[in-house]
């Protein structure tokens, strides 16, 4: 997208950078819920602590809208999670 890259920390992408300001004025959510950053003294969260294969999807708004926190200048990040396979027990047979 546009606008958007990746800081990168030996070799992986570590932080989301939108709009070329600092990750710390990019919001980081998962399913919408906002998540703190697992780092002490900083507000901004690293993305190589979400396993990339967790997640179904990832959407991008840059445009601050009233919906969003006043905290995502730069823009806001959801990281959407994969669905969860139904457990139910199928049988088929016949005779």
């Amino acid at each position: 997208m546009p606008g958007t890259t990746l800081q990168r920390d030996q070799g992986e992408g570590r932080y989301v950078i939108v709009r070329g300001l600092a990750p710390q004025f990019t919001n980081v959510s998962i399913n919408g819920e906002q998540i703190p950053s697992p780092e002490s003294g900083v507000r901004y969260v690293a993305l190589d602590a979400i396993p990339a294969d967790q997640l179904a999807s990832i959407e991008i708004s840059k445009a601050l809208t009233p919906d969003l926190d006043g905290d995502a200048v730069g823009g806001s990040v959801n990281l959407i999670t994969r669905r969860a396979k139904s457990s139910a027990l199928e049988v088929q047979g016949t005779a």
